[in-house]
């Protein structure tokens, strides 16, 4: 009988996070696994803290590897890293491909999740600002310049800054820098005492 949780038909176990109860049996395999092993119950939390992001087929996966190919834990090893190391070598190169094309495409959803919403808030901030000064057009590449050039402004920096260009300017004349005003604007005024 295997110590170690097997998938099921369903797959369910390559699913599922971590959870303490499957991290309790993990440390119980370790101890056994390596004699004279003692786990404080301070550095099995934090074990778990830095396990915890690992699917339960992951870990025990690392963690059959690590026992397995490892002859002695000294003093200062640091478990989590070896675990993580053995469950890396243990995958296949077909593994490796797949989740590296897996991750890829997760950053590319996101990427482009930000990008609606930057350029959703960016559209709603320029139409409050059309409709204090009537003479701005805002076309799609007009949005894309100054989310580019407003990127490293927050939302709510950005909203003081239309609510302050909106207050303070009486118009806006063509050919002016409104990314430039805003900018100005959205800076937090420094309280001189």
């Amino acid at each position: 009988m295997s110590v170690v949780p097997q998938v099921s038909g369903n797959g369910s176990l390559a699913k599922r996070r971590l959870d303490r109860a499957d991290f309790a049996k993990g440390t119980a395999i370790l101890v056994a696994a390596f004699s004279g092993i003692e786990i404080p119950t301070e550095r099995a939390a934090v074990w778990y803290d830095l396990l915890c992001d690992m699917t339960r087929e992951d870990f025990f996966r690392g963690l059959a590897e690590f026992c397995k190919t490892k002859k002695e834990i000294y003093p200062g090893t640091n478990i989590v890293a070896c675990i993580k190391e053995a469950f890396e070598q243990s995958l296949t190169l077909t593994e490796r491909c797949e989740r590296r094309a897996k991750k890829k495409e997760l950053e590319r959803k996101e990427m482009e999740t930000q990008k609606q919403s930057t350029s959703f808030f960016m559209e709603n901030l320029f139409k409050k600002l059309a409709a204090h000064f009537p003479n701005i057009t805002v076309t799609p590449e007009t949005l894309g310049y100054w989310a580019e050039r407003l990127s490293g402004l927050s939302e709510r920096d950005l909203e003081r800054g239309v609510t302050k260009l909106c207050q303070e300017e009486e118009s806006i004349y063509p050919g002016t820098n409104i990314a430039a005003l805003l900018r100005r604007y959205s800076a937090p005024r420094k309280v001189v005492v």
